[in-house]
């Protein structure tokens, strides 16, 4: 378990790619640096034995200290900037138990050179719409969270590039520009390595820019929104940072919240939920737990999620069976009276037979969407949707 100064793989990796991500510094020593010359998303590479030198440039940023294994280098780091009244943290094992928990890695082959402040510069076309928004969050998030980025006139994009030693992106004819029917974005994630489903996912969207909004039924109101942004502002820099939440917010729903629908389950859960109760001892209705577990899941709040979930089972459970033993105590001595009553026994199979109903419901239900891939409603004599198929 982590110390007060360590943030585990797992902590550090979920807060990867977002605009509250701590500052990344890559203190390997130059051997092991050579040996994988790779950084985790947005990292810096300085030198431990000079941080003297540079831990003022961190003053009231969080910052997260990457050595090889987690030991002497990065919490002797730690240490110093903690002194410095900079709220560091170790990252527990260091860059081996990243790599090997398969974390995002940058390579650093694919790197721009940097200016004198330490930042990569990038230059491409005014008037911003959909890549030339995308690439920039893509490289504030992942590749550098201070690189500088100019918009000039489209026949400016290559003096400028060589005057300020910036590299141009989103440019016929360029390295970093598209390549067939994928976008900028598709070739900086693939130049730098960043290979992970929620990426691909955000790529898949982002090839609204070439008229793709076939690809994903997003990439449409996508569009819109990319296109209504262009709209707001003049200054490309002002609509430059409202975009970047635009992808933030895309980018988190391709992270977390893909299966979500409405905070409801989606047809594959609610099979996965039967399929969970039919094949454990408990009875059928610990479907009602799985949807419990899944609604902390969701929604932990300030919890533990692993504690969240198991409250959420819980409670669900009490929910569930503790209505049901109180009636069945209260009633008991009264069982053998009440099946002489005519009434209560009329009402008790209208009873039955609406419970019949529900499980043949149910069946139907959890047939289709088990046999077929999509599932839709229609309508018959304009009566409206009464079957789903």
């Amino acid at each position: 378990m982590p110390s007060n100064t360590e943030i585990s793989v797992s902590q550090l990796s979920r807060l990867a790619g977002l605009p509250t991500a701590p500052i990344i510094i890559n203190v390997r020593t130059p051997e092991d640096f050579d040996a994988d010359p790779r950084l985790l998303p947005a990292a810096l590479r300085l030198d431990f034995q000079t941080v003297a030198t540079w831990a003022a440039e961190f003053a009231g940023r969080d910052v997260v200290i990457v050595c090889q294994k987690g030991l002497k280098p990065s919490q002797g780091v730690t240490a110093w900037l903690r002194h410095e009244g900079i709220k560091a943290e170790t990252s527990e094992s260091g860059f081996e138990a990243w790599r090997a928990l398969g974390g995002l890695l940058v390579r650093t082959d694919k790197l721009p050179p940097r200016d004198a402040a330490n930042r990569t510069v990038w230059v491409t076309r005014a008037r911003p719409k959909v890549d030339r928004i995308a690439c920039p969050w893509l490289i504030r998030r992942f590749i550098d969270p201070d690189a500088l980025f100019l918009f000039v006139a489209a026949s400016e994009v290559a003096a400028l590039a060589e005057r300020f030693n910036a590299t141009a992106f989103d440019v016929d004819g360029g390295n970093w520009s598209h390549r067939g029917e994928r976008c900028t974005f598709d070739t900086t994630t693939e130049e730098f390595g960043l290979t992970s489903e929620p990426l691909h996912r955000l790529a898949l969207i982002v090839r609204a820019d070439t008229a793709r909004l076939d690809l994903v039924p997003q990439a449409a109101g996508f569009l819109a929104a990319s296109l209504g942004l262009s709209r707001m502002f003049r200054d490309d820099l002002e609509q430059l940072e409202a975009g970047l939440l635009l992808y933030d917010v895309f980018y988190r729903w391709c992270r977390d919240a893909t299966e979500e629908t409405h905070n409801w389950l989606a047809p594959g859960e609610m099979v996965d939920g039967l399929g969970l109760a039919e094949t454990t001892p408990g009875p059928l209705i610990m479907v009602l737990q799985f949807v419990g577990f899944l609604a902390a899941h969701r929604a932990p709040c300030s919890l533990d999620p692993l504690l969240a979930v198991c409250l959420g089972a819980l409670l669900t459970t009490r929910a569930t069976f503790a209505p049901c033993f109180f009636w069945m105590f209260l009633g008991a001595p009264y069982i053998e009276a009440l099946r002489g009553n005519k009434a209560v026994s009329s009402a008790l199979l209208a009873i039955t037979a609406a419970v019949l109903g529900v499980m043949i419901n149910l069946a139907l239900w959890f047939g289709l969407h088990v046999v077929f891939r999509a599932v839709r409603s229609f309508g018959v004599f304009s009566v409206g949707p009464i079957c789903r198929c």
